[in-house]
């Protein structure tokens, strides 16, 4: 297992199971919209039980621990990050 983190000047941000498993997707290909099903078939590999609702509040969480406009949400789409 590879140990990976996040920093932002420095400091460390912790990240829930699931906020990793959404960045490491969404790093996979940087500024791709990854669909909500390709998102919860990748969380599912680690999770029973997914949501649009809980998606939604995963995403609103991380939005606030990196920088502004890191996370786009491309309406009855998905999502994609942008560094």
């Amino acid at each position: 297992m590879e140990l990976k983190e996040l920093k932002h000047h420095n400091t460390l941000i912790k990240l829930t199971k699931k906020e990793k498993i959404l960045l490491d997707l969404l790093f996979s290909h940087k500024n791709r919209v990854f669909t909500y099903d390709e998102i919860f078939e990748h969380i599912c590999e680690y999770e029973e039980t997914n949501s649009i609702n809980g998606l939604k509040n995963m995403v609103k969480r991380l939005r606030k621990k990196l920088p502004e406009g890191s996370i786009v949400n491309l309406f009855n789409e998905g999502y994609k990050i942008i560094f």
